[in-house]
């Protein structure tokens, strides 16, 4: 892939991260992700194991032509991990350890 179009992927994605998404886990458990354009991000899980986290993301690169890889760092330390964006989904992983999660666009 060109330089220029592994830019405009990476600038199209990220720009796609802006914004809130849900997620359904199943047995009335949710997640809410918050995306900001600053850099920081909340995510909150209701139902079973309810828990709230938070800190700042870094896009560190293109995954494929429909992902990104992020690097969290919040409350529980760093994390690096891969989303993938399919039409108006995003695949994320979920707070719930090794669980990927597929998240909608509330906002």
């Amino acid at each position: 892939m060109a330089p220029a179009e592994a830019k405009r992927l990476v600038a199209k994605h990220t720009a796609a991260l802006v914004r809130t998404w849900a997620a359904d886990l199943g047995s009335g458990t949710r997640e809410q992700l918050t995306c900001t354009a600053y850099g920081s991000y909340t995510v909150t899980r209701t139902g079973s194991g309810a828990v709230t986290a938070g800190g700042q993301y870094e896009v560190k690169g293109l995954v494929g032509t429909k992902g990104l890889k992020l690097l969290l760092t919040g409350t529980s330390g760093e994390r690096n991990f891969i989303v993938i964006f399919e039409d108006d989904e995003l695949h994320h992983p979920s707070l719930e350890q090794g669980v990927t999660a597929v998240f909608r666009k509330v906002q």
